[in-house]
């Protein structure tokens, strides 16, 4: 965390630097086509710097609210058991982590029963599989308001790892089927190299996984990392 907030502070301290550089090159050259020029690159060069700075540091504060948010509902709100229904991948990765969307029925004790899908970053390893069990915590005041168990001590947002438990395969709906080669999660299987390779195989078969993502994870996993 503190590695990424030193480059993001660079990139921004960086931007405003070659702002103001434009400007005083302007200052000093005044309209003259050369300064004109200089004062241009430089001053669009701060400009983007300063704007990638700002747009990830936001997006990566929005990400720990999130986290921060689905900590506190545990907390404060009701809790379920929900079952993973499907696993679908998306065209993008984070920090070489995949995102995939993970959809979640839950039948809590009192109410009725709800579907909540959700977007998470997390490890190759530890992308949960259709049928496992996860504890679900949701505002019964507020539908929209619900938070996923999560593993504590992971490097920080956006990455999560799921908390789940094996659960009942046969429970999950058979248009489901395709994704029930999704392996379980870190939290729930064998950490043998052999079998963590044999689960990143089918992530890789089910479309989760590209082929790059699936050859940088296997070649992490060959040196033992």
């Amino acid at each position: 965390m503190r590695s990424r907030a030193g480059v993001l502070g660079f990139f921004k301290v960086g931007g405003l630097f070659f702002m103001a550089l434009a400007g005083f090159i302007i200052f000093v050259g005044g309209s003259s086509e050369g300064a004109v020029i200089t004062a241009g690159t430089f001053g669009f060069i701060g400009f983007i710097w300063y704007l990638v700075a700002v747009g990830v540091g936001g997006w990566y504060k929005r990400s720990a609210d999130k986290q921060a948010a689905d900590r506190q509902l545990f907390q404060i709100g009701q809790k379920a058991t929900g079952v993973i229904e499907r696993v679908e991948p998306s065209a993008t990765s984070i920090n070489d982590m995949p995102v995939v969307y993970v959809t979640v029925n839950v039948t809590p004790k009192y109410g009725r029963p709800f579907t909540h899908t959700e977007k998470i970053v997390t490890p190759a390893s530890a992308i949960p599989a259709p049928g496992q069990l996860i504890e679900v915590a949701y505002d019964p005041n507020d539908p929209s308001r619900v938070a996923l168990d999560t593993a504590a001590g992971f490097m920080g947002p956006p990455g999560v790892i799921l908390r789940t438990r094996p659960g009942d395969p046969a429970a999950v709906p058979s248009d489901a089927t395709a994704a029930a080669a999704v392996p379980a999660s870190s939290e729930s299987s064998s950490d043998d190299p052999l079998d963590r390779l044999e689960r990143l195989a089918k992530l890789h078969k089910a479309g989760v996984l590209t082929d790059a993502e699936f050859a940088d994870e296997k070649a992490r996993l060959l040196k033992g990392r």
